[in-house]
């Protein structure tokens, strides 16, 4: 397959700063465990987006933060052996 991503990355969220959602892509070099976590600017877990198998390609997902307060937020794609983190901005 020629779309398959060379590498595990977490792209930056589109938009953001955002209003009340913003869509987060990431692409997966090989089929692994991962997890998509949502974290508030004190560390605490706000949400879990996504927690399986997935296989090599290019994923989005959509992140709902309407019932939040504005502020920063970070976004992290964990997998058995990475993790990467990114910042998002909640706007009111």
């Amino acid at each position: 397959m020629e779309n398959i991503p060379k590498t595990t990355i977490l792209s930056q969220s589109y938009s953001n700063p955002f209003n009340h959602s913003t869509v987060i892509k990431y692409s997966l070099a090989q089929a692994i465990d991962i997890k998509l976590q949502i974290i508030n600017s004190i560390g605490e877990l706000v949400k879990e987006e996504v927690m399986s198998k997935q296989n090599p390609d290019i994923y989005s997902s959509s992140f709902n933060g309407e019932n939040l307060k504005s502020g920063v937020y970070y976004y992290r794609l964990l997998t058995n052996n990475k993790s990467i983190t990114k910042r998002m901005i909640l706007v009111k």
